[in-house]
C-alpha cells in the first residue's frame, strides 16, 4: 500500500534527508523522488545568549526536554546513568517535559533514586535556559521523523548526543 501510494506521486516532500534515504529504502521508489523541504522553525531563545560549556571542575550538566513517554527511551537514558563508575566525571541529568502517565513517571522517579537527576516538569524555552545544560540527550527509541530539540540545541550553542534510528542522526 505504501509503494503505491507513493508510487502515485510525482514528489514525495520529507523534512530531512534521513526520512527520504529511509522511505527510498523500504518503498523501492527512486531516492531522486524525494525532495526534502525543511520545516519552519521559529527560534525561541532570542534575547538569550549562547550556553558556556563546563568550566573546569565543573559538574556537566545533560538535558533531555520534550515530551517524556516510554518511546522517547529516558528509562535507558537514566539505566546508563546508574552504570557509570564512581570513578566518571561528575555530571548530572535534568529532565524537562511532562510525563505521558503517573505510571511511567512513578518508573523514571524509582530509577533516578540516588543519581544526580533533576524532574522539571512542564517548561517554558527560559526555564529551559536557566538549567544552562551543556549537551542535549534525546535516546528516542522510535523513528522520529523531526526534531525541533535539535534546532533548540543548536540555537543555544549545544552539542547533542540522540540515538541511531529515525531522523535525529
Amino acid at each position: 500500500s505504501l509503494r503505491r501510494e507513493l508510487a502515485l506521486a510525482h514528489t514525495v516532500l520529507v523534512a530531512v534527508p534521513a526520512i527520504a534515504d529511509i522511505l527510498a529504502h523500504v518503498s523501492a521508489m527512486p531516492r531522486e523522488r524525494y525532495r526534502t523541504l525543511t520545516l519552519g522553525y521559529e527560534p525561541r531563545f532570542v534575547g538569550m545568549d549562547k550556553l558556556a560549556a563546563p568550566a573546569p571542575g565543573e559538574r556537566f550538566r545533560f538535558a533531555y526536554w520534550g515530551g517524556v513517554g516510554r518511546h522517547k527511551g529516558v528509562h535507558v537514558l537514566l539505566q546508563a546513568m546508574a552504570k557509570l563508575p564512581p570513578t566518571s566525571p561528575p555530571c548530572e541529568l535534568h529532565v524537562l517535559g511532562g510525563f505521558e502517565s503517573e505510571a511511567y513517571e512513578n518508573e523514571l522517579r524509582a530509577l533516578a533514586q540516588g543519581l544526580p537527576v533533576t524532574f522539571h516538569g512542564r517548561f517554558t524555552a527560559e526555564q529551559l535556559h536557566a538549567v544552562r545544560p551543556h549537551c542535549g540527550v534525546f535516546p528516542s527509541m522510535c523513528i522520529e521523523t523531526f526534531g525541533f530539540v535539535l534546532d533548540e540545541c543548536f540555537e543555544l550553542g549545544l552539542p547533542c548526543i540522540t540515538s541511531d534510528i529515525g531522523a535525529l542522526p
